[in-house]
């Protein structure tokens, strides 16, 4: 098996042809810093698999990819990424990668996994249909609503939590309103306003009282935020609980 490295930093080359060298049957028919020189070295050796960056100077991975499958779709591609980049490794694999590793928890045995599944299957002459993470982007959506469910009465932020679980904030932002169908603050006010409802009709609360304990510190705000929601204010909630 032919393999090619393609990664701006020259560290995480030479770590990924050290590793995959030891594998008996693994040729590494190149190293390169950008797509450019990786894909005309394809014409003089063409690789079976090709261990790309996303993020790169002359010719990014994206276009790396994209020029692959046009000229040689038996070319199998592995995207190397960060946190960050999770949005152009989607478009990687949407262009025809089959697979990812992120950096940050890639190790020597994952690397060797991954290219055991990659041989396994170019053995079987058939790489299955092509499929994008809806699991691993339900896994961080589930996160996100913990986060929102236990927390609801903090100073919520959804940049405070894409700093907590390593990602970017306009990514999560997409994925939650493509799983969930809501954005993440609508989400949080609903957390908030069904719990006060709860709180309102257990009728142990001033109106103050439950503004703070689902994280509003202004009474006023809260109020309309609740009017907004329900359609009448916390007092005529109550009011209208009471009477019933």
């Amino acid at each position: 098996m032919k393999i090619a490295i393609v990664d701006d930093e020259k560290p995480i080359r030479q770590w990924f042809s050290y590793i995959l060298g030891k594998i008996e049957g693994v040729e590494i028919t190149g190293s390169y810093s950008n797509g450019q020189n990786a894909l005309l070295e394809c014409k003089t050796h063409k690789p079976d698999v090709i261990f790309t960056d996303i993020m790169m100077p002359v010719m990014d991975g994206i276009e790396l990819i994209e020029n692959i499958k046009a000229d040689y779709p038996e070319i199998e591609v592995v995207i190397l990424s960060n946190f960050d980049d999770f949005e152009y490794v989607y478009k990687g694999l949407k262009l025809g990668a089959e697979d990812y590793l992120l950096k940050s928890q890639a190790d020597d045995e994952k690397i060797v996994e991954v290219l055991g599944l990659l041989r396994e299957k170019l053995k079987a002459g058939k790489i299955p249909e092509r499929k994008v993470e809806k699991e691993y982007n339900s896994q961080i959506v589930r996160e996100m609503i913990t986060y929102i469910r236990e927390g609801y009465a903090g100073n919520l932020k959804l940049a405070s939590l894409a700093r907590k679980l390593n990602y970017n904030s306009d990514y999560l932002s997409q994925i939650f309103k493509k799983d969930t169908g809501k954005n993440f603050n609508t989400y949080l006010i609903e957390v908030r306003m069904e719990k006060a409802k709860e709180l309102l009709l257990q009728g142990n609360y001033k109106i103050r009282e439950v503004a703070e304990a689902v994280g509003y510190t202004n009474e006023m705000y809260f109020s309309t935020a609740f009017k907004g929601y329900t359609g009448v204010s916390p007092k005529k909630f109550a009011l209208q609980y009471k009477k019933n």
